[in-house]
């Protein structure tokens, strides 16, 4: 009996992550594994890291931030040399989503095909028109692409309130979403934490990169 043929509609995926305040290789250790696990196209996993945040930090001006900034540019350039038939995503937490927003808007070279922000500590007004260049569509449909920025809530999340309360050039998008149709905000129940811990990677961020449903509209669950 003849074999029914198939084909691999695997795409390749490369996953930055781009960590934030207190956290570095662990945040991204933590994920590496889940999201390997359960992403289901051919997927490498790459942490880009820059010299260490405190919360302190937050309290300089933006100009005290071009370091950060510069490295998280530099190595998404890197990355994209290193994996030019991959689709990038990326996935930044706390600190890491203003460096990253901060590193697109700056460089029109730049390329991603998705933005995944969790405990995100940038303003409603931030305008995220001036990103769209960024993104990547998909080469051999056009037509298909994922959503291109998610911003991942936790309900008890402090520190975007804290961050926006230490400066102007900060906000509370991770605490009470950006509300904007250029990004879809979902809201789950947790802390600043959240994001590598528990079900979230498996249940949350991982169906993202897949392009399966979760929720559409602010919903508020428990994972």
């Amino acid at each position: 009996m003849p074999t029914k043929k198939t084909t691999d509609t695997r795409r390749q995926k490369l996953i930055v992550l781009i960590h934030g305040i207190h956290s570095r290789l662990s945040w991204a250790e933590s994920l590496e594994k889940q999201l390997k696990d359960a992403v289901v196209d051919d997927v490498v996993v790459k942490a880009i890291t820059y010299n260490w945040v405190s919360a302190a930090y937050l309290l300089l001006p933006r100009c005290m931030h071009a370091g950060s900034i510069g490295s998280v540019e530099s190595e998404i350039i890197a990355l994209t040399a290193t994996f030019p038939e991959h689709e990038i995503h990326v996935i930044a937490h706390s600190f890491g989503t203003y460096a990253t927003l901060q590193a697109l808007a700056d460089n029109s070279q730049l390329r991603i095909h998705q933005l995944i922000l969790c405990g995100a500590i940038v303003g409603r007004d931030f305008d995220l028109s001036r990103i769209e260049r960024n993104f990547t569509i998909i080469k051999d449909n056009p037509k298909q692409r994922p959503e291109r920025i998610i911003n991942v809530i936790a309900n008890r999340d402090i520190w975007p309130v804290v961050a926006r309360a230490t400066s102007n050039s900060y906000g509370e998008a991770g605490r009470v979403g950006l509300r904007t149709a250029l990004a879809r905000d979902l809201v789950f129940k947790g802390s600043h934490n959240l994001f590598s811990h528990g079900s979230v990677p498996t249940k949350v961020l991982a169906p993202i990169i897949n392009r399966a449903d979760i929720r559409t509209g602010q919903t508020t669950l428990s994972v």
